[in-house]
């Protein structure tokens, strides 16, 4: 959808949303002694194994060490620190210079504030590059996957969360409820951004400017000028169905538990899905996570 903001005024508003959602749901690490966020950061990495997450499955993280790996849009750093706890070289990027400076709070390491559609890096900079459901709040995807191509080394690869238009959160929620009966689809700008991302529990002050939805014919095509590319779906819980959903997630996770990992990138504990969420995933969900190689 064409957009009314000037790329001036989509940064502002950018950064005016990411900062203030990491204020509302990451507040909480900023005072946190290094010792617990590193027992987070382990719990972080069995979460996103037992989710099957992207940066788990297509991320090859055993054989990181010593690799340049760029981490674009990186938020509160999360899946930074993963990487340089599994002893890679890496460099964090993001638009908002609040979460670029988070970036680095957990592990030590430099973070750079920069818009991914113009990565400051030279040709063939990285091993790897990693970007966990980020390209979509930028208008020109097509753009930033350019950008990744072009400061991957050759043979390098990357692993991207994209969010999927066909699936159970999209059109039984967002598009019927957000975008219909809400009447966004009538608004000016784009609707389907300020239906998405807000975390914390507190209340809403400032909107997310942008977020597109694509299929996996879609992502193919943005994906072409790479040599190979994988497409895989993940992504539903029950907290997606509308009214009684999170209900039924409070119930089913007296027995599934919660790990304390997802106060890192969710900024609350996250609880364990079953299996029937995770193969549910597959065919309904919201993620499309995309390895790919130059």
């Amino acid at each position: 959808m064409a957009m009314n903001l000037s790329v001036d005024n989509m940064r502002r508003a950018s950064n005016r949303f990411w900062s203030g959602l990491h204020a509302s749901a990451y507040g909480i690490l900023d005072d946190m002694p290094r010792v617990d966020r590193l027992r987070l950061l382990r719990e972080f990495i069995v979460m996103l194994w037992s989710r099957r997450h992207l940066g788990a499955v297509e991320t090859p993280v055993g054989d990181l060490a010593g690799k340049r790996v760029l981490d674009l849009g990186c938020g509160a750093g999360a899946h930074t620190a993963m990487f340089r706890y599994y002893g890679a070289d890496v460099a964090a990027l993001d638009l908002s210079p609040v979460r670029a400076r988070a970036s680095s709070g957990i592990l030590p390491g430099p973070a750079v504030c920069a818009d991914m559609r113009h990565i400051p890096f030279r040709d063939g900079s990285f091993d790897f590059v990693y970007s966990n459901g980020v390209i979509h709040h930028a208008p020109d995807e097509r753009g930033t996957v350019r950008e990744i191509l072009r400061v991957l080394k050759p043979g390098g690869g990357c692993a991207v969360m994209v969010y999927a238009k066909h699936s159970f959160l999209y059109w039984c929620v967002l598009f019927p409820v957000r975008g219909v009966m809400h009447g966004g689809l009538w608004r000016e700008g784009n609707w389907l951004g300020r239906a998405t991302e807000w975390l914390p529990r507190a209340k809403q002050t400032v909107f997310n400017p942008y977020t597109s939805v694509f299929t996996e014919d879609e992502v193919r095509a943005l994906f072409s000028g790479f040599r190979e590319v994988h497409v895989r779906k993940s992504g539903f819980v029950f907290e997606q169905v509308p009214i009684v959903g999170k209900t039924l997630g409070r119930i089913v996770g007296r027995w599934t538990g919660y790990n304390e990992g997802g106060i890192l990138a969710y900024g609350r504990p996250w609880r364990n899905e079953t299996r029937l969420e995770l193969w549910l995933g597959r065919f309904i969900g919201f993620n499309l996570n995309i390895r790919a190689v130059k």
